[in-house]
């Protein structure tokens, strides 16, 4: 059984241009996690689409083979690490976990 990792974020910054650097920011740092945890597949960050800015800016979706594999990616260092630089950043989140 697969699991599903949604995370949906909304940034504190609210200047269009600068909240779109921030996502491509946040969405390179992200995904280089791919390339550093072997546990995670098919890893993706994504920005809210313009006509929806009334809900979250960024969303991230990663899949894992089993739950033990998603806890190796969060506790993982690089994780950790890119926890820290996001959650500056934002002003609400949300998260779902799910098996398919």
């Amino acid at each position: 059984m697969t699991i599903r990792h949604i995370v949906l974020w909304k940034l504190t910054e609210e200047d269009p241009a600068a909240k779109s650097a921030l996502i491509a920011d946040i969405k390179v740092r992200v995904e280089a996690l791919a390339d550093i945890i072997p546990q995670v597949h098919n890893l993706r960050v994504t920005a809210n689409h313009p006509a929806r800015a009334n809900t979250g800016d960024v969303c991230l979706e990663a899949e894992f083979d089993t739950l033990e594999d998603m806890t190796t990616y969060l506790e993982h260092p690089a994780h950790v690490e890119g926890v820290g630089y996001v959650r500056p950043l934002i002003a609400s989140g949300l998260t779902v976990d799910y098996e398919f």
